[in-house]
């Protein structure tokens, strides 16, 4: 995503952060990063970083979920990826298809060994882990990724089936600017036929 004057159309990292600390306080079970970590992470290390479980084992959680801000020679751009303990998937989304960015699941891989071994003394199991790029739906301007990017997480973080488009951005930047309002998400039906009409009602009502 371009950087431009457009700006006040990009989600930052203060509203995503409060966004998926909703997404934890409705379900204790999903564990979310906050967006500096990734890149506390490739700066540092597994050493700069292994102080931000010492509260939590994150493989006692359903999901774990890494936003990841991308910044390289102008372009800026958000990505998610997905940790799924029970099925051993890491699955990484984004907006843009640009799987030149895939390369972020062997850095999450990495890091979870690397946190297994910390807090379980034992490496984990490679061989039945799997790392994937999802199926999702796509961008078709260059200032939705940071809504995508919630969208997504939202809807693994209740295993719902994606049923949204770049159509429906602009509903979605309203409900997710009502949701911060009122502290908590509303489940939005994955059958809806009209997601705008439904996050009308759910703002107006």
């Amino acid at each position: 995503m371009p950087m431009s004057h457009q700006s006040q159309w990009y989600l930052n990292d203060i509203v995503i952060n409060d966004y998926f600390k909703l997404i934890t306080n409705r379900d204790p079970s999903i564990y979310c990063f906050d967006t500096f970590f990734l890149n506390k992470l490739s700066k540092s290390g597994y050493a700069g970083v292994k102080r931000w479980t010492r509260s939590v084992d994150i493989f006692s959680k359903t999901k774990i979920i890494f936003p990841i801000n991308i910044q390289s020679n102008h372009f800026c751009h958000w990505v998610v990826v997905c940790v799924d303990n029970a099925k051993k998937h890491i699955t990484y989304y984004d907006s843009l298809q640009k799987r030149a960015y895939k390369q972020f699941l062997h850095v999450i891989a990495e890091y979870l060994n690397d946190e297994h071994i910390n807090k379980l003394g034992t490496s984990l199991q490679a061989d039945e882990w799997l790392l994937l790029v999802g199926e999702n739906p796509c961008q078709a301007n260059g200032r939705d990724c940071g809504v995508f990017m919630c969208i997504f997480a939202e809807y693994i973080s209740r295993n719902a089936r994606f049923n949204f488009n770049q159509n429906h951005m602009l509903s979605f930047r309203q409900l997710i600017a009502y949701e911060l309002t009122i502290n908590r998400l509303v489940n939005l039906d994955e059958e809806e036929p009209d997601i705008d009409e439904a996050i009308r009602q759910i703002i107006n009502n």
